[in-house]
């Protein structure tokens, strides 16, 4: 098996390959901040110390959201728990600066710290497990550490709270003062949401997003989903972690009261009525709960059903947060263009997919040409539910080939190639690789090997471009880590060269002049070429592609057979899943035919459709070969 390099090509970055969303994103990101500022300021000035002290709580509140925003908006994992991590935060620096006397920044990384390890266990132990149980148990968690406080109070000062907590002084400013810690606070929210923003345009972020959306995705292009959730729950709980440091040393007293069920409440209201996964909502939901909160005081105990009808109201009106509706109406008021029209496709000669091939190889730094090897499925027997899917099935996938796997409806073929791709585990039976028994590598371990697939269902990620659809497909050749694919040269360089090669690849599938449409603009057949271009730019060695001609017109399909053709004579092992037999007959070099969950034959195209076996299979349908 050839793998990429683990350097990063030389190639220059082509034309038009700056990262799509941070090309179309960076004056409107810069006029969104200076907006926010400057409402900020305005609030400060004309509502005076009163908004002053609610803002400044709103600052904690939109700081704690943030980190929410990334696990929930950005990775697709609900939690609940967010306002009891900014707990821990805020009596682990309580406790460590009034009862132990350390100074308050040593506190504050103590308190980090342990938040991000109380959030690695908690993801230990549940991340693994599906969303909704995510939810349960983070829920359980955010009822389960005020109790706790409560029921140590030896060591928490039980139900009274801690008090005498001392305050930050920085450069003589006194952060207990409302006034000096509206300002800070809020710089670093700011400075927060634009980090996120960062995130959100990196490799990491797209893989979040593609996670969130379709992890069975995300995992056929080497996204780890453990490792990634994980990542994104680590890192919600430190910003809960320093916005509750922050919060204990500004109110310095703490008890468990102000970290209840009203918190997690407050919190889903910030995320949700800013906007889910756009960076600014956290920032908008909590001025906007800062500002009822303060107009909302004389309502006393009715406080929270003001609170819960603004949030139904906006939900029904504006589902898509506040931030969806500004930007929806931007256009209009004549402070943004709209989309510019959607570019023609230009006429181009027929491409030679081996020499594009080579070239997306350059681009991507990886080795010069794929030697697959042959990809077996042996004796492989998988049951559901006590219903065999397959029986003893052998399949052979080689290298610079086109194999063609067809049966009627149930006939086990989705089944084998979910087993091949490690979506199943077979019951029986090995998968193999050039003779590597594999049948134990996870789905986004293979991809990282060089295995790609598409599936019966074309998935795209809502709400980015068409070519950040395309260019996760290359994440097994990004090697930054987060601080460094996100805030240095180096790490923009390389998300470059990852949108390089999917322009190419947007270029092979004849898509590049839709590389910056919204993805959910595309129509269907334009949507299976963009995923095959997702598995082209992964520069596969194997390839699985289930029904790719289901849905398309005749050009369409014929384009993809062209393309099949160019992946196998640049030496790709490819196998196909299609009901057009017609086409199958055209384009594969070998058929594997199976039937009720078995191999019914296996060989040439002439051999096979002149089976009897196969044509009462089919029915009496007459192939033309």
């Amino acid at each position: 098996m050839s793998h990429a390099s683990t350097e990063t090509g030389s190639t220059p970055v082509a034309r038009g390959t700056k990262p799509v969303s941070a090309a179309r994103q960076r004056v409107p990101r810069l006029v969104a901040f200076l907006a926010l500022g400057a409402l900020l300021l305005v609030l400060r000035q004309v509502l005076g110390f009163e908004w002053v002290a609610a803002g400044t709580v709103a600052g904690f509140y939109a700081l704690t959201a943030i980190g929410l925003d990334i696990l929930w908006g950005y990775a697709g994992q609900v939690s609940l728990g967010q306002g009891a991590f900014m707990a821990i935060g805020a009596y682990t620096s309580a406790l460590l600066t009034a009862i132990v006397g350390l100074p308050a920044g040593v506190a504050a990384l103590i308190s980090l710290l342990l938040c991000c390890a109380v959030a690695a266990g908690l993801g230990k132990l549940v991340l693994g497990l599906g969303p909704i149980y995510l939810a349960i148990a983070t829920m359980g968690f955010a009822l389960f550490v005020p109790a706790l406080i409560v029921a140590l109070p030896e060591v928490t000062q039980g139900a009274v709270g801690v008090f005498g907590i001392p305050a930050i002084e920085i450069l003589g400013f006194n952060l207990s003062d409302a006034s000096t810690m509206y300002t800070v606070i809020w710089v670093i929210v700011l400075l927060s949401a634009y980090g996120t923003l960062r995130i959100a345009s990196s490799r990491l972020g797209l893989a979040w997003k593609l996670l969130g959306e379709h992890q069975e995705v995300a995992e056929s292009v080497g996204v780890d989903p453990q490792n990634r959730k994980m990542q994104a729950l680590v890192l919600s709980a430190g910003f809960g972690s320093v916005s509750g440091s922050l919060y204990a040393h500004y109110t310095q007293v703490v008890s468990p009261v102000s970290f209840g069920f009203s918190l997690l409440v407050v919190l889903l209201i910030t995320v949700v009525l800013g906007g889910l996964g756009t960076g600014y909502g956290p920032v908008l939901g909590a001025i906007t709960v800062g500002l009822i909160t303060m107009r909302s005081g004389s309502a006393g105990e009715y406080t929270s059903i003001v609170f819960g009808v603004v949030f139904l109201v906006v939900l029904y009106a504006a589902p898509v947060g506040l931030v969806g509706v500004i930007r929806s109406l931007l256009p209009r008021l004549g402070l943004r263009r709209a989309d510019a029209p959607t570019p023609q496709p230009v006429e181009r000669t027929t491409l030679d997919i081996g020499a594009e091939f080579a070239a997306l190889r350059r681009l991507l730094g990886a080795d010069e040409a794929a030697n697959a090897g042959d990809y077996s499925l042996h004796g492989v027997t998988k049951s559901f539910g006590g219903v065999a899917a397959n029986t003893d099935v052998s399949i052979d996938v080689r290298g610079g080939e086109v194999l063609g796997v067809i049966g009627p409806n149930g006939a086990g073929k989705s089944t084998a190639v979910n087993i091949a791709t490690g979506t199943y585990r077979p019951d029986s039976g090995t998968v193999s690789w050039c003779g590597e028994d594999i049948s134990q590598w996870s789905t986004d371990r293979r991809a990282a090997a060089g295995v790609a697939r598409t599936f019966q269902k074309p998935s795209v990620v809502p709400g980015i471009t068409v070519i950040e659809n395309v260019a996760i497909g290359a994440y097994r050749f990004g090697h930054r880590g987060l601080v460094s694919a996100v805030f240095t040269p180096a790490g923009r360089r390389e998300l470059e060269e990852l949108f390089a090669a999917a322009l190419k690849a947007l270029e092979i599938v004849g898509l590049d002049h839709l590389a910056q449409s919204d993805s959910e603009s595309l129509s269907f057949g334009q949507r299976r070429l963009a995923e095959l271009a997702r598995a082209i730019v992964s520069l596969p060695e194997v390839i699985f592609l289930d029904e790719p001609m289901s849905g398309l017109d005749a050009s369409e399909k014929e384009q993809i057979v062209d393309l099949l053709k160019g992946l196998r004579d640049a030496g790709v092992a490819v196998c196909i899943i299609e009901h057009d037999t017609q086409t199958i007959a055209r384009i594969c070099d070998r058929i594997c035919v199976l039937d009720f969950g078995k191999v019914l034959c296996v060989g040439t195209p002439e051999e096979v459709f002149n089976d009897p076996r196969v044509k009462e299979s089919y029915m009496g349908e007459t192939v033309e070969i």
